[in-house]
Parts: structure tokens; sequence; C-alpha cells
């Protein structure tokens, strides 16, 4: 069974960045925005995470939140319950992660 986020997200959602971004907002308790969460997950283009945003938002996972006067766009977990999806691979992976034999 892989064990990285990448290898995990392509075979149960079919793109890496989304069980990364789901991964992200299961661990933080805070409104985001993009260069924020670009800057927490570098190894993701900005652009496959302003996609997936707008799919989680389409999704119900998100709400999308505009300020006047500012360019930024902020991010807010909902209450849906497809969270416990992440909440549960979450759950998995450290539990994975805390079962191999250390070096």
């Amino acid at each position: 069974m892989p064990s990285d986020t990448a290898a995990i997200g392509k075979r149960l959602f079919g793109r890496p960045t989304r069980l990364t971004l789901g991964l992200y907002f299961v661990q933080i308790e805070q409104t985001s925005y993009l260069s924020e969460i670009s800057a927490a997950l570098p190894e993701v283009a900005a652009s496959a995470i302003a996609q997936e945003l707008a799919n989680f938002v389409e999704l119900g996972l998100l709400d999308r939140h505009e300020v006047a006067g500012i360019r930024r766009v902020y991010y807010t977990r909902t209450a849906s319950p497809w969270w416990r999806i992440f909440e549960t691979v979450a759950t998995v992976m450290d539990e994975n992660a805390q079962s191999r034999p250390r070096d």
C-alpha cells in the first residue's frame, strides 16, 4: 500500500491534490486564502490548488468569501459530512505512519 499523500490521493480520489487539500483543511482550524495554502503545500502547483478549491466550493465542502477592497479570497471549511472521508484518511495515514518501523 502506498504511504505518501500524492500516491494515495491519486488512487482514491483521481487527483492527488484533492487529498492533499482535504487533509490541509482537516488539520487547520482557520480560514485560509490561496497564497497561504500554496505556501503550506509547496509541492502542489497554485493552479491545481485553485482548481480544487473551486471544486470543493461547488461540492459544498468550503465556503468562499470575498472581502471588499482586498483582492484576496478566503476559504472556510463547512460542516459538510463529506469531511469525514478526509478525517478518516488522515487517521488511517497517521496510524500507518506510527506502525511503520523507524530507521
